[in-house]
């Protein structure tokens, strides 16, 4: 049975816990920052707006209750506590982290250009090969209304706008990989995973853009039996 403690308790137990793990944890900790008037803006920069029930999973396996949400313009976990909202850094000792029923971790990744990059990853399924997926958005600031015509008196509001997702496999231990067409992905796969994954999405017609698609063909690959 899990035991859920006040959060300034669980939070002293944060810093507690990795300072004496690593001394610059400092660097980690959680905090303050300015709500955003999301009135005040098109779009937004969250996954969902409002704070979810989720926990904090670190690595010693305390698990740690919180309203959290995921700001994808930050790449970063916030969390509310006595009406304040505080920005909860990245660091090595946090395993994994659930916000309503969506599991994120912070990983490094290979990008389909070969470059590396760390971020927080979604895992939509589970199992000897994993699947990832990657939220990104792009912020645009006042800009002049072209439709208006008026560039001192026709200012758009500040505009976020969700970009399409980017797909990660990740084998076992290894590091999560970009793949962007079924050849790449195929090349990521050992040859049994590889025919199955090959059988399965010529069967389905998985397209490979698609979320729910890509979600059933991991599944299948990782419940061969099901």
């Amino acid at each position: 049975m899990k035991a859920f403690f006040p959060t300034t308790l669980l939070l002293t137990c944060i810093i507690a816990v990795n300072a004496q793990i690593n001394p610059s944890f400092t660097r980690w900790e959680p905090r303050e920052i300015e709500d955003i008037r999301l009135d005040e803006i098109t779009g937004s920069p969250y996954l969902i707006d409002s704070f979810q029930n989720g926990f904090i999973l670190l690595e010693s396996e305390l698990l740690i209750p919180l309203k959290l949400r995921y700001n994808i313009h930050t790449d970063a976990i916030e969390f509310r506590h006595d009406e304040k909202t505080y920005q909860l850094q990245s660091h090595p000792n946090i395993k994994m982290i659930t916000i309503a029923d969506r599991v994120f971790q912070f990983l490094e990744f290979k990008k389909s250009n070969t470059k590396t990059q760390k971020s927080y990853l979604e895992l939509i399924a589970d199992g000897k090969v994993s699947l990832y997926c990657r939220h990104q958005t792009q912020y645009y600031p006042n800009r002049p209304n072209q439709e208006i015509g008026d560039s001192y008196n026709g200012l758009k509001k500040p505009e976020y706008i969700t970009q399409s997702l980017s797909y990660f496999s990740k084998l076992d231990n290894e590091m999560p990989v970009e793949f962007n067409s079924p050849k790449q992905l195929y090349t990521l796969l050992n040859s049994t995973i590889k025919d199955q994954a090959e059988i399965i999405s010529e069967k389905n017609k998985t397209r490979f853009w698609n979320k729910n698609d890509l979600i059933d063909l991991f599944n299948q690959l990782n419940n061969p039996n099901k």
